[in-house]
């Protein structure tokens, strides 16, 4: 380390950078180090790398000159767990103070759904925090005895049911991947969408692959359920719910799943609508 006048000039592992701070600033708080080019001027000192200010319009610019009321948030501490299906157990992932926006900014059937945000070393993660809503409340507690936490817990199960079976068809299925808008190929009740006149190939092809992933999930389940509500953007899907072929459990007589399985009506109505295409065939699926 060189220190000329009140400067500090820290050399990197790199020959093409070195580092140049201010050893007390105006207020005597020691200042963050700068990288510059590795150029110097006529005093031996190096010169700063020209910056920009980030782009921003002018009626951005008019906007701030009014007053922008922060958006209410909660702060909360929130503990997060994941289920193993292959070990049949839960698992601590870590805990996290996320501040939860007070405002809902999209109500489901079931569940309304608040945007968050956490800060973790510095960066801002963006998070969706859901909570059932007044109906799915008196359903669980009432119709099904059992408690939110329960019930939440089994719905994470579901997901990681669907995520196992997921994986196993990406196995096989074809591996395309193009971004785009966030769609529903087949409801909750089993029903299947089809895609709307004169769109191309590609987007026809989705809903195919929506339908052999459910038909496929019945095979594999050796036709004791059946992934349903299939939505997503592109091959990114979300929110699946699963139907089985028995609504309860014989010994405990414990409903299987969350509150959205429409158990053997939603299969029936899928095998109703569905015509196996390329893809069932190109996965060795049986005719239905």
């Amino acid at each position: 380390m060189q220190e000329q006048d009140e400067h500090v000039v820290v050399s990197t592992d790199s020959d093409e950078l070195v580092s140049l701070g201010y050893r007390n600033g105006p207020t005597g708080v020691k200042s963050l180090p700068a990288q510059v080019n590795k150029r110097c001027d006529n005093l031996g000192m190096p010169l700063l790398q020209t910056t920009f200010p980030a782009s921003v319009s002018i009626a951005e610019l008019l906007k701030a000159g009014k007053l922008v009321k922060p958006t209410n948030k909660n702060k909360v501490k929130l503990t997060f767990e994941e289920f193993d299906v292959q070990n049949q157990e839960w698992q601590d992932v870590m805990e996290q103070d996320v501040f939860v926006e007070t405002e809902v900014f999209l109500r489901c059937r079931f569940r309304d759904a608040f945007r968050a945000t956490s800060k973790t070393g510095g960066t801002q993660c963006q998070w969706v925090v859901k909570t059932y809503n007044h109906e799915a409340v008196d359903a669980i507690v009432v119709q099904l005895s059992s408690s939110i936490e329960d019930h939440a817990r089994k719905q994470v199960q579901m997901h990681a049911v669907a995520r196992h079976i997921a994986k196993k068809f990406a196995l096989k299925a074809p591996k395309e991947y193009v971004p785009g808008s966030f769609v529903k190929y087949i409801n909750n009740d089993g029903k299947c969408r089809y895609p709307h006149d004169g769109c191309s190939d590609e987007y026809k092809e989705l809903f195919e692959k929506a339908q052999c992933l459910v038909h496929y999930s019945y095979d594999i389940s050796e036709k004791k359920l059946m992934l349903l509500d299939i939505q997503g953007s592109k091959l990114d899907l979300y929110d699946p719910e699963i139907a089985t072929a028995n609504i309860m459990d014989e010994e405990s007589s414990e409903l299987y799943f969350c509150c959205g399985n429409c158990t053997s009506v939603g299969i029936e109505e899928f095998l109703k609508g569905h015509t196996c295409n390329d893809y069932c065939k190109m996965m060795g699926l049986p005719d239905q």
